[in-house]
């Protein structure tokens, strides 16, 4: 009876322990923000994609791909980033979410100093798998910060 008491109690300090993890994995139809910005060039049209493997990211965020690669387990989510390039330097970017039943709108400001030099810049999301591009709307503002 004290062996399996012993290995209840084992199996139940590993499942807490892998619960507790620092990982970004969003789960089920969950949102995870990724904290930050980086100040890269997306490959790609338009002002958000959403990426469905390692791969596609390394080809869309060449220069950046792996601040983000190991944050997502893309079996189980996508990554969506919304990127855009500022016509000065950005010096902040705020960002608001809102969604329900699988359609989310994203509201970004990205503030300005005043450095004059174009600056890309990308901010990432972790999405459920079967986000589609319909299901994302993207508002983008520019202003400065003084």
């Amino acid at each position: 009876m004290k062996k399996t008491v012993s290995l209840f109690f084992m199996v139940l300090m590993a499942c807490l322990i892998a619960s507790c993890s620092s990982d970004n994995y969003a789960e089920g139809n969950e949102v995870t923000e990724i904290s930050g910005f980086l100040h890269r060039e997306v490959l790609c049209e338009g002002s958000a994609a959403i990426i469905g493997n390692a791969e596609e990211l390394q080809q869309k965020l060449p220069d950046g791909y792996t601040q983000y690669s190991n944050k997502v387990d893309f079996s189980k989510s996508s990554l969506l980033l919304i990127f855009g390039t500022s016509n000065y330097g950005v010096n902040d970017i705020t960002k608001r979410m809102a969604g329900d039943s699988g359609r989310y709108v994203f509201d970004i400001a990205v503030k300005q100093d005043m450095t004059c030099v174009m600056d890309d810049w990308c901010i990432a999301y972790i999405v459920p798998k079967n986000t589609k591009g319909e299901d994302v709307n993207v508002n983008i503002t520019y202003g400065n910060i003084y």
